[in-house]
Formats: structure tokens, C-alpha cells, sequence
């Protein structure tokens, strides 16, 4: 079976998503920057990678063997920010959207979750690629199994194969978790070794393989590393089981679930809507989205004025002191102009911009716009100025709310 098997560590990409951008809010002041950052990379990833199975795994709670083992494992890290912890849910719906699988289990993290798929998934034919920001998952790699580690914000992602985990830490892959025994990890709190870094751990497996061998061998050690490994002895081996990814979680995983299927506009929509992640639905679906928009358009309650005739009674009868446009696009060009005045709503299209060009030009009426500046560049292409132009709704909302949106005001 020549296929590829995507496994992402959902709580390091949302983690790193949730750090790496502004704190992204909709209008109803939901906080989305984590679930647009993951998004944005698995769609990266589903792009780049052209996988034909993917599955995410998360940490459930905070208590797992490893707590059980080790009560300070973990223990020095912080409660996860309210703003960070409301979006889990938000990335599971996008998810679902997307017709892909996630997997969690009560007394494991994501990284045991994450080993067992891997081991089960290459037993049964599949190439496997593991997304995460945790070096411990390198203890995984072979000749079958590599990882995509991701190293600065969003966008930075490094492929580790065997050759290059010796390269990155000067061990073997197999030889990680007796690494982290004899290193410690700040970031798990594991104890490890007191000044026994790095280099110093890698020089001692490189020589004796493993932990056991190292004590084995103690004499043939520097005296005073042979007294450090002696007194932190139980600790050493402690480290190593809280290090050591279990690839035995107890899962129902079904392949064919994980198989990727053919994105729903229909699905991903509402949900997208619901986020705000116009633009990148736009960009994920070009013509839906395209069409979607023309059926709101031809449900709204307006007037199509098609000729001058049409028009110019408007204007006179609607027009006195104020007015709003919007300058519709479609791919990128003028489609047609929306207009309201007061409870008056028109639509005109492009060719007809000029018969409105008194109206733009009248200083002592007042304009209101969405865009401003995108909206002169189209009215400049026709030789049509606008003067009195006095609220454009995005660049306030961007004075209000600069993490609000997504549209650009260039």
C-alpha cells in the first residue's frame, strides 16, 4: 500500500497557532486566532503533503499514568488561558467540517495517542508523518515513520528522518528517551541528571548505548560523573519511563474513517461564517463562495436600476444629504455599485457609474463606505473623483478592534 498517514499533536499546533498570532476576534468577541493558525495549517499541510489519511490527536485533562508515577510531572506549568481553552471545542467543529478524525483518551496524552496510530498505521501499509512541536515524538522515527517539527510560529516546519534526529541531538531515535533520562526536560518537568547536559548525555550514549550499559560501566566513567549518575540513580530511571511515548493506548481506529475525503463547501460554510473566516473560504472555495454571495445578493430587498432612465428619478428622489455605495467585485473587477439612502436601496451596474458622478463630487454630500481606498482606485479607473467621502466602516472597525477580521485596509 503506497500511502501516507498524517498524524498532527492537535494541542502543540494550537498551542503554537494560539502564541504565534494576535488575539483574532469575531464581532461577537469569540477569540479565534489558534483555530484560524490550525486551520491554516492543516490546509497547508493537506496541500503540501498530499496525504491520503489523516487523524489529530489530543490531551484529555491533565491527569494521566505519568501523573500518577511522577506527581510533579507537569506540575510547574500554568492553567491554560481562558482564551485559549474556548477555542478546543472550535477546532474539533472544523474538523468535523472537514470530515476528519480526531482521537483523545482519559489517563494518556497526545504523544501515546499519536505512537499507537503511528505503530498500528505502519503495520498496516501506511507511510506516517507526525506534525507536533515536541521533540519527544523523535523517539518514533524510523525507517517508516518521520516527523514534521514545527520551529517558529506558524510557518517554519523542519522533516526529521533518522539521519537527521542523530544530527539534531546526536542521539538515535531509540536512544531519546534514555537522552531526556540523563538531560531532564524543563518543559515536562522531568528531573533527569543535575549538570548533565546535552552533550555531555549524547557523549554517553554514544559510548554505552543505553542507561543500563551506562551503569554497567560506571568505572570506566570520570569519577564525577559516575558520583552524580550513583546518587540520582532511581532518579535517571524515573525520567526515562515519564519520557518514554507507550504505543499500547487502547484505540478502535478505523483506516477507512481517516481516509480524506472531498471538502464540503455545504459543511465548511456555516461553520466558517460562523468564525469569520471569509476569506479563507473564499479561498478554499472560489466559485461556492462566489455563488453563495450572488444568492444572498438576489435575496436582499433592492432595486436593480439597469438604465439612466431608471437611475436618475433615484438620485433625485432619494439622494438629499447622504448616501452609501459599495463597489461590488467580482474576480477582482467592478461588477456594479450598491446603494442606500436611508431606507432606499439600489443596485446599479458599473457601466452606469458615470451617470452617478455629480453625486460623488458634491462636497456637501455626505459619503459612507466600506474600503475607501479600494473604492477610489475603482472610481479613479472611470475618471470619477469623490469628495465628502466621511466614514469608511472598515478602517473604523480596524481604529476600534485592530485584531478584528481578516480583510486587509491596504
Amino acid at each position: 500500500m503506497d500511502s501516507k498517514l498524517i498524524l498532527v499533536d492537535g494541542n502543540s499546533l494550537i498551542h503554537r497557532a494560539y502564541h504565534a498570532l494576535p488575539p483574532l476576534e469575531t464581532a461577537s468577541g469569540q477569540q479565534t486566532n489558534a483555530v484560524y493558525g490550525f486551520t491554516t495549517m492543516l490546509l497547508k499541510l493537506l496541500e503540501q503533503e498530499n496525504p491520503t489519511s489523516l487523524a489529530v490527536a489530543f490531551d484529555i485533562g491533565r491527569e494521566t499514568f505519568r501523573t500518577e508515577h511522577y506527581s510533579l510531572y507537569k506540575a510547574q506549568r500554568e492553567q491554560t488561558a481562558e482564551g485559549l481553552l474556548a477555542q478546543f471545542p472550535l477546532v474539533r467543529k472544523v474538523l468535523a467540517a472537514f470530515g476528519l478524525p480526531y482521537f483523545e483518551r482519559e489517563g494518556f496524552e497526545a504523544d501515546d495517542i499519536i505512537g499507537t496510530l503511528a505503530m498500528q498505521g505502519a503495520q498496516a501499509g501506511f507511510k506516517i508523518l507526525i506534525v507536533t512541536g515536541d521533540k519527544d515524538a523523535l523517539q518514533l522515527v524510523d525507517e517508516n515513520i518521520n516527523v514534521l517539527l514545527t520551529r517558529r510560529g506558524i510557518t517554519k516546519l523542519d522533516l526529521l528522518d533518522p539521519a537527521a534526529v542523530i544530527a539534531e541531538l546526536g542521539v538515535k531515535p531509540t536512544q531519546v528517551p534514555d537522552y531526556k533520562a540523563l538531560t531532564g526536560d524543563v518543559s515536562d518537568n522531568i528531573p533527569g541528571v543535575p549538570t548533565i547536559g546535552p552533550k555531555r548525555a549524547a557523549k554517553l550514549l554514544e559510548q554505552f548505548d543505553s542507561i543500563e550499559h551506562i551503569y554497567e560501566n560506571l568505572s570506566q566513567i570520570n569519577k564525577r560523573w559516575q558520583e552524580l549518575l550513583l546518587e540520582h540513580k532511581d532518579q535517571v530511571f524515573l525520567s526515562r519511563d515519564l519520557a518514554t511515548i507507550r504505543c499500547d493506548v487502547p484505540l478502535n481506529c478505523d483506516w477507512k474513517e481517516c481516509r480524506l475525503k472531498q471538502l464540503q463547501f455545504e459543511r465548511v460554510e456555516p461553520l466558517f461564517r460562523e468564525l469569520e473566516f471569509n476569506r479563507l473560504l473564499e479561498r478554499m472555495f472560489p466559485q461556492s463562495a462566489q455563488e453563495a454571495a450572488l444568492d444572498i445578493k438576489s435575496q436582499t430587498n433592492y432595486r436593480l436600476l439597469q438604465t439612466e432612465s431608471d437611475l436618475k428619478p433615484w438620485l433625485r428622489e432619494n439622494i438629499a444629504t447622504e448616501f452609501s455605495f459599495l463597489v461590488d467585485e467580482e474576480e477582482g473587477e467592478p461588477a456594479g455599485v450598491a446603494l442606500a439612502a436611508g431606507k432606499a436601496t439600489a443596485y446599479i451596474p458599473w457601466p452606469l457609474i458615470r451617470t452617478m458622478r455629480s453625486f460623488f463630487e458634491n462636497k456637501r454630500l455626505i459619503k459612507n463606505t466600506f474600503h475607501l481606498k479600494a473604492a477610489l482606485k475603482q472610481l479613479a479607473l472611470v475618471n470619477v473623483a469623490v469628495e465628502g467621502a466621511s466614514n469608511d466602516v472598515l478602517l473604523a472597525s480596524y481604529l476600534l478592534n485592530p485584531t478584528l477580521g481578516g480583510q486587509s485596509i491596504d
